[in-house]
């Protein structure tokens, strides 16, 4: 890595310690992962087709506690797995970078690099915005992400231009590009924790 990795080291840290705290605060909050309060009453299924509404049922039922309790005790065992399943974002997103920007650095570990401190950054603007934006507008879910995601992208566009000194209307471009491959990512993610949260309680 042409030496790279030394400087690198201390951000590396940094993101474990921005996630400890990220998710100390933020720990309960849908961001990363549906809340049964925005589930329970949809049409919404898991991976084994299985209805949110009949499975919690089923668990207060099985559980011999109300639906109310189940969809706390649901939301916390949720949380856990956010809270430890995070890191497989950084690998992933990695990957996008590599295939968007392998002609500047063909080591897939100096893409990893750059998500490690892009995602660091993120976690504490949203850290600092979240709950602004809530005590302000209300809006929590999907459209509080989305929001908090269209003020990233400045973030994101300068720092791409700084790392990969690619041509601005390129990483313009790469940028729009990696924003949807993000959303995929996270939709799916957040799809991943509710069904192995259902099926491990």
């Amino acid at each position: 890595m042409c030496g790279r990795r030394v400087p690198y080291v201390r951000p590396l840290q940094l993101f474990i310690l921005v996630n400890l705290v990220f998710f100390f605060i933020f720990g309960e909050s849908d961001l990363f992962a549906p809340k049964m309060e925005f589930v329970y009453d949809t049409e919404m299924t898991d991976w084994s087709g299985v209805s949110i509404h009949q499975f919690v049922q089923s668990y207060a039922s099985m559980e011999g506690i109300s639906v109310e309790s189940a969809k706390v005790q649901i939301d916390h065992h949720t949380a856990q797995y956010t809270k430890g399943l995070l890191y497989l974002y950084i690998p992933i997103l990695a990957f996008a970078f590599f295939g968007l920007f392998r002609r500047v650095y063909p080591y897939y570990a100096c893409h990893l690099i750059f998500v490690t401190h892009w995602f660091t950054f993120m976690l504490i603007f949203l850290g600092m915005i979240t709950p602004l934006l809530i005590a302000l507008f209300k809006i929590k879910g999907l459209i509080l992400l989305s929001f908090l995601l269209g003020l990233l992208i400045p973030y994101l566009f300068i720092s791409l231009r700084r790392f990969y000194k690619q041509a601005a209307a390129t990483v313009l471009l790469k940028a729009l590009l990696f924003c949807v491959f993000f959303a995929v990512v996270y939709l799916f993610y957040r799809e991943l924790i509710l069904f192995i949260s259902l099926h491990t309680l």
